[in-house]
């Protein structure tokens, strides 16, 4: 059980047989972790010494607790690493390891890869030394001791990139031997995304609103009804629209008011909720067809024939959002 099966590069501890690496120092370690919601336990085992540890938390803040009892224990009995020495000069090839990068144990088909869609590492270059910051993670450097591989300032911890077919892929951590990082696209990455939500739905806003205070002002002043395809056009968008943004916030309110029954399990509500951008979906292919029949038959004015396009645009842009996180249909 304490020998290697498998690693992600050699230069990294590796996964045993029940049992991960966390080698250090040159010192054997092994060891297993386990989180819920509340609790959060570690098991350390020294085999050279007969040495071993477990300890387990009922509260959140155990994770940060765990591993400062960790370090310090292994501090006390297999002594702290020499710091790597200090560059000569800046990380080698900077351009291709700078980036975004998220961990690959993730649902990868099911609406639950959502929850990753802040849980990136970036990976920058700061003073001749490689930065790594997580979500809610202390910011870290490291100082490269061959091409592609580092080691953090304080000597506790191994970096190394995966090269392939001259692109790096891939980033792995001695700390973290059950996962491994996947270089991502730039359209994958946090800012990206969350600003494609955001801008989207701020357009879509701007079409329920605004049309609907339209409507209600032309009946207030008893004015004539516009033709009746502009009209259905628009009611068609403003459908598109309010079913986007119904989605948004029935989302909102099911992650605030039951987070844990997404993680256990999949709620009724959650079910019902999908069926909002399959009707959306459905809603913004009759707009797009009307976008185009407004620009050929000149429904509304210049702007107004702009405004429309920029609503289907913002549809489209929002379900393909919710195509990459499985969201779009019933990916359960």
């Amino acid at each position: 059980m304490h020998r290697r099966r498998f690693a992600h590069d050699e230069r990294v501890n590796g996964i045993c047989y029940g049992f991960y690496e966390l080698d250090r120092h040159g010192e054997r370690i092994i060891g297993h972790g386990g989180d819920t919601e509340l609790f959060h336990s570690g098991l350390l085992v020294l085999p050279d010494r007969d040495l071993g540890l477990f300890v387990s938390y009922n509260s959140p803040g155990g994770v940060r607790a765990r591993e400062e009892l960790i370090e310090a224990f292994l501090d006390r009995y297999v002594g702290e690493p020499d710091p790597p020495s200090e560059p000569a000069g800046a990380p080698t090839r900077t351009e291709m390891l700078a980036g975004s990068y998220r961990a690959i144990r993730m649902p990868y088909t099911t609406y639950e890869k959502a929850g990753a869609l802040t849980a990136t590492l970036d990976v920058r270059v700061e003073d001749d030394a490689l930065v790594t910051e997580g979500p809610g993670a202390d910011i870290d450097r490291w100082i490269e001791v061959e091409p592609l591989v580092f080691e953090r300032e304080d000597g506790k911890d191994t970096l190394v990139f995966r090269e392939e077919d001259g692109d790096i892929t891939h980033l792995f951590f001695g700390s973290v031997p059950a996962t491994a990082f996947e270089r991502l696209e730039w359209y994958e990455t946090t800012v990206p995304q969350t600003a494609a939500i955001g801008l989207s739905l701020l357009v879509l806003l701007t079409a329920v609103v605004g049309w609907s205070g339209a409507g209600f002002w032309r009946r207030y002043r008893r004015g004539a009804p516009g033709s009746e395809r502009p009209r259905i056009a628009r009611w068609t968008a403003g459908l598109a629209s309010t079913l986007c943004l119904g989605f948004v916030l029935g989302l909102g309110v099911l992650v605030l008011t039951d987070p844990i029954r997404l993680i256990t399990g999949t709620p009724t509500a959650l079910i019902a909720l999908l069926v909002l951008p399959v009707l959306a979906a459905i809603a913004t292919l009759g707009t797009a067809a009307f976008c185009v029949l407004a620009w050929r038959d000149g429904y509304w004015g210049l702007l107004g024939r702009l405004h429309y396009t920029l609503v289907t645009l913002a549809c489209l842009v929002f379900l393909a959002v919710l195509r990459y996180w499985n969201l779009l249909g019933f990916n359960l």
